[in-house]
């Protein structure tokens, strides 16, 4: 009851090559024999947990190869957080995942069970060179078909296996466009979030208090953020609302300075402050935090990572009915429309005059356990692995 392990876990091709450094013995054991040691109950509810969260038949039976080709390196890697690079996290815990990006294409060689390819296909001699090397091909995409990149749709679905977007939304939208061509073979699969980093110890009491953590968001969806909380202070709401680049982006200083003009052109320098950019799901997570709302009015949205971060925080999104926003929300919330003013009546009938509670903010995290938790996509992996995978 009063100690702390550490555990890890690893796929070996020879027992043989371990090395006892600690202990008195090392022994291998198929998984029926464990049934018949003598385990404590500790160690018992760490083999439940391996068996339940990473634990498939396809592992028992193959060491999976996985290459994963990303632009940015994942943060643990030194790189930026994305969409992408949640997914090489839960990548990792499936299978001997290797990462590849522009700069370390010569690196790789041998045969990899998978290639896992997130990116469009801008640079299409990237895909050709790491293709060779892999058994089946995936790739994983994230933006809506537009007049832009409507042309290289059809070149991008020929090559892979599988393909992958992250909502239903998405994938009708491909379909649309594709005219029903890749039916067979696009699949849903959510950007997972890491819960373990989005918990909600120490959460203060409900206030009106909004974030929005930009990429980069057109000005006029930011204006009409700053346009909906001039109403909420008019109306004598007290509220503060704090906008934060997610990447380098928010660093251009043309863009920064028309957003803080429009500010102090409503009168608001000390309730809307433009925040750092942030970096890694510690950072997000004890910054959002901090706030009650997460306020969205993007009038195109692909996805919206934040936006999950944010419920897996306990946060109350706030945004239009665009997109893939209805899937983020659990049943039964309800989407913004309207005006500015319309809105902020909106939301004050239903959290200041109507008490909202902070016990909603459990709702929203269960949500987004359940449906974008690491497990979760997890799971959705491993059965496109055990159903199309050739072992």
């Amino acid at each position: 009851e009063h100690c702390i392990e550490t555990v890890f876990f690893s796929r070996v091709n020879n027992i043989d090559a371990l090395c006892c450094c600690e202990g008195e013995e090392l022994r291998a054991f198929v998984i029926d024999q464990l049934e018949q040691l003598n385990i404590s109950t500790y160690h018992k509810k760490i083999l439940d947990f391996y068996f339940k969260q990473f634990h498939t038949q396809l592992i028992t039976q193959t060491q999976l190869h996985i290459l994963f080709y990303t632009k940015v390196m994942p943060p643990a890697l030194g790189g930026y957080i994305s969409a992408g690079n949640s997914l090489c996290r839960v990548f990792m815990s499936i299978g001997e995942t290797t990462v590849v990006t522009d700069t370390t294409l010569d690196t790789v060689q041998g045969r990899y069970d998978l290639l896992f390819f997130n990116s469009t296909y801008e640079n299409s001699s990237v895909f050709d060179i790491l293709k060779v090397h892999c058994d089946q091909v995936w790739s994983y995409e994230h933006n809506v078909p537009n007049a832009h990149n409507r042309c290289m749709i059809d070149y991008r679905y020929q090559e892979p296996n599988i393909v992958l977007v992250p909502s239903k939304y998405l994938r009708d939208e491909y379909l649309r466009v594709s005219a029903g061509m890749y039916a067979d073979k696009l699949h849903i699969l959510p950007i997972p979030v890491d819960l373990i980093c989005f918990d909600l110890k120490m959460q203060k009491d409900i206030q009106f208090n909004l974030t929005t953590i930009c990429a980069i968001k057109p000005i006029r969806n930011l204006t009409f953020n700053i346009d909906i909380v001039k109403c909420l202070v008019d109306m004598g709401v007290p509220c503060k609302y704090d906008i934060y680049g997610m990447v380098p982006y928010m660093s251009d200083g043309s863009y920064l300075k028309v957003v803080e003009q429009y500010i102090k052109l409503q009168n608001l320098e000390n309730i809307v402050k433009l925040q750092n950019a942030l970096s890694g799901p510690e950072c997000i997570s004890r910054t959002l935090k901090r706030y009650d709302f997460y306020l969205d009015f993007a009038r195109q949205e692909t996805y919206g990572q934040a936006k999950i971060e944010a419920l897996a925080c306990g946060l109350k999104l706030i945004m239009p009915h665009v997109g893939n926003n209805s899937v983020l929300l659990p049943i039964g919330e309800a989407m913004y429309a309207g005006t500015a003013e319309e809105i902020a009546e909106e939301l004050y009938a239903r959290f200041v005059k109507d008490n909202f509670t902070a016990n909603r903010r459990e709702v929203y995290r269960m949500h987004a356990k359940v449906h974008f938790s690491d497990e979760a996509v997890s799971e959705i992996i491993k059965e496109l692995l055990w159903v199309d995978l050739t072992i």
